[in-house]
């Protein structure tokens, strides 16, 4: 990265430039009729990823070109994906197998190679990531708000570094252990688990829960369903628990 200091290295060098890579542009199509502005009618729900997402992927060093909408049909989501000019499409909504969900039909009609479909963690399992016949990426994300941060943390920021040539965010491994256990990083204790009794949900997969660390600790904040951005937004880290250890992957924009 081209940080203030370096770039004054390269001027007392005498260089005066240099190749770079910019900021992988991001086409963002929110899916879903029911999506609506900050005073949605009965029936319809608030878009908060839409206002969200430049601000996130500038984050996760992208930047947003564009954001669009799309009906809940396949043949509107797949023209909204054509339409995109950047390597990088990430959807929210639709990512699941019902009926009404026209993601899988849109990628099918276009012969998007499906790479990753779905994870064993929770909230954000329900995603897919695609590579469109042309060699550009398709990231769908779940429609709640909570279950799509935490799918762009996971996959969309990897990928997003992997197009500027940079390895992946590496997270602080904490095991379970006694007071004292030091992350594997050698930093200063960090103890587990992060909430009450059981650290994996209910139906056996790993867990994303937002928290702050406190004392060496991580601690959960409240409000953690998949539909809330609240929790997250006074969290400064993301701990993904398993029965035997916790990741904790510091978010890119924590003060």
């Amino acid at each position: 990265m081209l940080t203030p200091p370096a770039l004054g290295l390269l001027a007392a060098a005498g260089v005066t430039e240099v190749d770079v890579s910019a900021p992988p542009l991001v086409t963002f199509v929110a899916i879903g009729d029911e999506l609506a502005g900050a005073e949605p009618d009965p029936g319809r729900v608030t878009d908060s990823l839409t206002p969200a997402m430049p601000s996130l992927l500038a984050a996760l060093g992208g930047r947003c070109a564009t954001a669009v909408r799309a009906l809940d049909r396949p043949d509107d989501v797949a023209a909204a994906i054509l339409r995109a000019r950047t390597e990088t499409i990430i959807t929210s909504g639709g990512t699941a197998h019902g009926p009404a969900d026209p993601l899988r039909a849109a990628l099918a009609v276009l012969g998007a190679d499906i790479l990753i479909d779905g994870m064993d963690v929770r909230p954000g399992g329900s995603m897919l990531l695609a590579a469109l016949p042309d060699g550009r990426h398709v990231l769908s994300l779940p429609g709640n708000p909570l279950a799509a941060v935490v799918t762009l943390l996971l996959v969309g920021w990897p990928l997003l570094r992997g197009r500027l040539g940079r390895p992946a965010a590496e997270p602080i491994l904490c095991p379970v252990g006694p007071a004292g256990t030091r992350a594997s990083d050698g930093s200063e204790p960090i103890l587990c688990p992060v909430g009450p009794a059981g650290t994996r949900a209910s139906d056996g997969r790993e867990r994303a829960v937002a928290c702050t660390v406190q004392g060496g600790v991580p601690v959960a904040v409240p409000h953690q369903r998949s539909g809330m951005l609240r929790g997250i937004a006074t969290a400064t880290h993301l701990a993904l628990t398993r029965a035997e250890r916790t990741e904790l992957l510091r978010l890119p924009w924590a003060s």
